[in-house]
C-alpha cells in the first residue's frame, strides 16, 4: 500500500494562522490517490485532472511502454489506465462534490461514456469547450478548442442544498419578476406575455441593468413551469400530483418535458428533477 511521507524541507508554510493546510503530493497519481482514499474519502469539493490525451504520438505509458498510434489496444489501455483513477476519484469527492476532467478530440468520446458509468448519467453536468492554441498543420482541418468534461457526483443533493455555480446578472430578478407578472396578468398566453415583455424593454432607458439582457424575451411555457419548480413556487410528488395551484395544461407539460418520468426513475424531488431538465435537456440558465 503506497505510504504519504512528510518531507520538512519541501513543507509549505505561511505566518497566516488561518491559511490552510495545503499538501502536495509528488509521485505517481495512482498510488497518490490510492493514499488519499484512506485521509480523504468523501471529502473533497472539486477535482481537476489533466490526464494524457493518448494522441498517438507516445504521450501515454502503459504498463511501462509508450503507447503509440499502431497499438490496436490503444483506446482500451487508456481508458483501463482512467477508470482505476476515475473510481478512486469518485471516492474522494463529497457529495457535492465535483470534478473537471479536460480531453481533446482523441478521447473525448470515450471518456464521456466511461464517465457515464463511472459517475452516472444523470450526475453529467456539461462538456465544456474552450479554446487552445491553433493547430495550423493539422492534415484536414485547423482545430483551435480542446474539452473540459464536468460531473457531479450527486447532481440531485447539489440541487436539494440549493448550490448555485454562477452569479445572477445584474438585472435578471427583475426581468424574472414582470415575465411572472405578465404571464399572470396575461392568464398564462406566453405569446402575450412575451409580447409585453420585449415592449417593457423597449421602454427602459439604456442606464439599466435589465437592459443589457433584452435577447432575453421569449418567455417559453415549457421552460417557465420547470423554472418554477425549480424555484420552489411549485412543488410535484411522486406521483406527479401538483401540489400547489399551478396554470392549467402544466401537467401535460410537466409528462411532455419528462419530469415526472424523472421523479419516478430516480426518487428525486421535483426541485431536484427540474434543475436536471433544465440543466441537462433544455439548458435553461437558472439564473434567468
Amino acid at each position: 500500500m503506497p505510504v504519504l511521507r512528510d518531507v520538512k524541507d519541501k513543507a509549505i508554510l505561511s505566518d497566516n494562522p488561518d491559511a490552510p493546510n495545503h499538501i502536495l503530493i509528488e509521485g505517481d497519481n495512482l498510488e497518490a490517490l490510492t493514499a488519499l482514499s484512506y485521509t480523504h474519502e468523501g471529502k473533497i469539493d472539486v477535482i481537476y485532472i489533466d490526464p494524457p490525451y493518448n494522441t498517438g504520438n507516445k504521450d501515454f505509458v502503459y504498463n511501462d511502454s509508450f503507447v503509440d498510434s499502431e497499438d490496436s489496444y490503444r483506446h482500451s489501455k487508456w481508458l483501463s489506465f482512467m477508470n482505476k483513477r476515475l473510481k478512486i476519484a469518485k471516492k474522494l469527492l463529497s457529495d457535492k462534490g465535483v470534478i473537471f476532467i479536460s480531453i481533446d478530440d482523441n478521447e473525448q468520446a470515450n471518456l464521456k461514456l466511461l464517465c457515464d458509468g463511472v459517475f452516472g448519467e444523470k450526475n453529467f453536468v456539461a462538456s465544456l469547450i474552450w479554446r487552445g492554441g491553433k493547430r495550423n498543420m493539422s492534415k484536414w482541418i485547423s482545430t483551435s478548442h480542446e474539452y473540459m468534461l464536468l460531473y457531479a457526483n450527486n447532481l440531485s443533493y447539489c440541487a436539494e442544498i440549493g448550490v448555485e455555480w454562477n452569479e445572477k446578472k445584474q438585472g435578471i430578478n427583475e426581468i424574472y419578476s414582470n415575465a411572472k407578472r405578465f404571464v399572470r396578468e396575461s392568464n398564462g398566453n406566453f405569446e402575450v406575455a412575451s409580447s409585453r415583455l420585449k415592449d417593457w424593454f423597449k421602454e427602459l432607458p439604456d442606464s439599466n441593468p435589465s437592459k443589457d439582457h433584452k435577447h432575453y424575451c421569449w418567455i417559453d411555457e415549457k421552460e417557465y413551469i420547470l423554472l418554477q419548480i425549480y424555484q420552489e413556487v411549485v412543488e410535484v410528488d411522486l406521483n406527479g400530483k401538483l401540489q400547489t395551484p399551478i396554470l392549467e395544461k402544466s401537467l401535460k407539460l410537466l409528462n411532455e418535458v419528462g419530469l415526472i418520468q424523472h421523479l419516478k426513475n430516480y426518487k428525486m424531488t421535483s426541485k431536484a428533477a427540474s434543475f436536471i431538465l433544465m440543466e441537462q435537456v433544455y439548458h435553461v440558465k437558472r439564473d434567468i
